[in-house]
């Protein structure tokens, strides 16, 4: 993600390109969040949640990553790449902690 070009061309013009180009990229959101859904089910099989919840977590990851990483894009990479990653790794570990505390079906 250290080219502009690509930066643009993935996260940034879908969301202002055609009413076609958007939803291709819309629906391949949706794809990912339902996979990172999948993955957090499996890691927490007891939790008793609404099936809403897993991709709307999974699409609140997706976001706040892909938002770093276009600002990150736009301040032309002043911040090192290592804190990058590191602040999505922390999103991500963060909600998996959370997800930990939410209540389980008993064994």
């Amino acid at each position: 993600m250290r080219n502009d070009r690509v930066v643009r061309v993935l996260l940034v013009e879908p969301m202002a390109g055609s009413e076609r180009v958007a939803a291709m990229h819309h629906a391949s959101i949706r794809r990912y969040a339902d996979f990172a859904a999948m993955l957090i089910r499996t890691d927490n099989p007891d939790l008793t949640l609404p099936d809403e919840f897993a991709p709307s977590v999974a699409l609140a990851i997706n976001g706040a990553c892909t938002s770093l990483t276009v600002q990150w894009m736009l301040d032309g990479y002043a911040t090192p790449q290592d804190i990058l990653v590191k602040s999505c790794a922390m999103v991500v570990l963060g909600t998996m902690r959370s997800l930990r505390d939410l209540p389980r079906t008993p064994a």
